[in-house]
C-alpha cells in the first residue's frame, strides 16, 4: 500500500470510529471477552 493510500485509509477509519463510537466499544468488549475466555481455556488445559 502506498503512503498516500495508507493515509486515506487511516483518515477514513478515524472518521468511521468517531461516527460509530458505540460499535467500536461493542467490538472491543467482544474482543476482550473472547480473549479472556481463550486464556481461561488455555489455563484449564495446562493444569
Amino acid at each position: 500500500m502506498t503512503k498516500g493510500a495508507r493515509e486515506l485509509s487511516r483518515e477514513y477509519q478515524r472518521k468511521w470510529r468517531q461516527k460509530n463510537k458505540d460499535k467500536v466499544k461493542q467490538y472491543n468488549q467482544n474482543y476482550w471477552q473472547k480473549k479472556a475466555e481463550q486464556l481461561a481455556k488455555e489455563n484449564d488445559a495446562n493444569e
